[in-house]
């Protein structure tokens, strides 16, 4: 009898088990789809948000994107290292971090600014993202927030987002760094992707 009460209590305990990781992966569906959602309203949304981090903005040539740099570096806000790379020092409360940018332009107009972190001796690279997010929510308490992980992909760091109108902001555990998307414009480059699949298709 105690065995067949401690098998019944065994069945009891997994199936309790089963239905919280059920419940967990219904809630985690649940804010992908609205990530998913709010993402596509910020392709559609007219274009609002344009002011980036350090001052960068979207529609900026290249040129006016050099331009701002060499004013970031007069003004002593950003810095160049032994390679002639520019860089920015990052400060947290757990100490500083090395970040630099990788601008993406669409027809001549920046749409994507990248901000990479490089691993320090004091901070990781997930901890200084984290910190990021953690300064970013401080000075935007206006972004609505999401947190992805998708299905399969348990047992990886999941994708932090924040969204405002037409902006969405990324933040990555994996690549370590954090974007800014004008999402409109990443709605335009999926649609011209598309239509030279579609060409090609008709190519064969």
């Amino acid at each position: 009898m105690k065995h067949f009460f401690a098998i019944c209590m065994a069945v009891i305990t997994f199936a309790a088990c089963n239905t919280s990781v059920n419940q967990e992966l219904q809630k985690q569906k649940e804010w992908n789809n609205e990530y998913f959602a709010a993402a596509e309203q910020a392709e559609s949304s007219p274009q609002i948000v344009n002011d980036l981090f350090l001052g960068f903005r979207f529609g900026m040539t290249p040129n006016e994107v050099n331009q701002h740099i060499k004013k970031l570096r007069k003004e002593e806000k950003i810095h160049i290292d032994q390679s002639g790379h520019y860089y920015y020092l990052f400060h947290t409360d757990l100490g500083d971090a090395k970040m630099t940018f990788s601008p993406d332009y669409y027809r001549d107009s920046l749409y994507r600014m990248k901000y990479n972190f490089e691993n320090g001796q004091v901070l990781s690279g997930r901890v200084i993202v984290y910190k990021a997010m953690e300064l970013f929510d401080k000075a935007n308490a206006d972004y609505k927030s999401y947190i992805v992980q998708l299905e399969g992909l348990e047992d990886f760091d999941p994708d932090y987002y924040q969204i405002k109108h037409n902006l969405i902001v990324h933040f990555d555990l994996v690549g370590v760094c954090m974007s800014y998307d004008n999402a409109p414009v990443i709605k335009q480059i999926k649609m011209d992707k598309k239509r030279l699949q579609d060409k090609t298709l008709s190519d064969f």
